[in-house]
């Protein structure tokens, strides 16, 4: 499942991923690491996190290769949390879904995605090469 850095640091940060019994599943687009919200000095720190994150147990962090073709495109980015609640986002509302009919919707997606996704070394190489392109050290 995905949780979000408010989360995290009302979990106690990244430590929340040592905590025995937590379940953290993460299933991540190439193209989301693309994406420019923030500088190149703050991205590298969370390439970093996020290549170290793929060498632990906890969280399983997959990456979606952007040339896979996923039988339901993400249209946004959301959060499910211990299949009670699914947070999504959107420009007009941050949503709360806890209808089981709803969250079940959210589940599925999310298993589709988790599927398609690569991990361990693989998720690595997804990582560095958007790194290597932020650097402009891509070929």
């Amino acid at each position: 499942m995905i949780w979000t850095t408010p989360w995290l640091l009302a979990w106690g940060g990244n430590n929340c991923f040592y905590r025995r019994g937590r379940r953290i599943h993460i299933a991540l687009t190439e193209a989301a690491l693309r994406y420019r919200v923030c500088t190149p000095e703050i991205v590298h720190g969370q390439f970093d996190r996020l290549v170290s994150a793929t060498t632990i147990p906890s969280p399983r962090f997959g990456g979606i290769p952007d040339e896979s073709q996923p039988a339901v495109p993400p249209m946004h980015g959301f959060w499910v949390y211990d299949q009670n609640i699914v947070n999504a986002e959107t420009f007009a509302a941050d949503l709360h879904i806890t209808e089981p009919d709803e969250i079940a919707i959210y589940l599925r997606i999310f298993g589709e995605m988790a599927k398609i996704a690569q991990y361990g070394s693989e998720a690595r190489s997804i990582i560095l090469r958007v790194q290597a392109e932020w650097s402009g050290d891509a070929p």
